[in-house]
């Protein structure tokens, strides 16, 4: 045939291209769902535990003056032992 030389892509040639592009593929795709997962939020490591919600709300209450110091250390005391 006019234009070929040789055997063409024989040899291995192809099997190792072939191989290489979906390694390539594999990584380009690795990288984009990275990326998409790190600009959603996921590289931020810094991010405190949750709070129980009884100890927020007593912390809240305690900042808006509802509740006495000597009051708000005794109830996280209690909430403290209930864990």
């Amino acid at each position: 045939m006019y234009g070929w030389y040789g055997d063409g892509m024989s040899g291995g040639w192809g099997v190792f291209m072939t191989l290489f592009m979906l390694v390539f593929l594999a990584a380009v795709i690795v990288g984009v769902v990275g990326l998409l997962r790190w600009s959603a939020g996921g590289h931020r490591h810094d991010v405190a535990p949750p709070e129980s919600s009884a100890m927020s709300i007593l912390k809240e209450r305690f900042a808006k003056g509802e509740i006495s110091e000597e009051e708000f250390r005794q109830r996280a005391e209690v909430i403290g032992r209930a864990k």
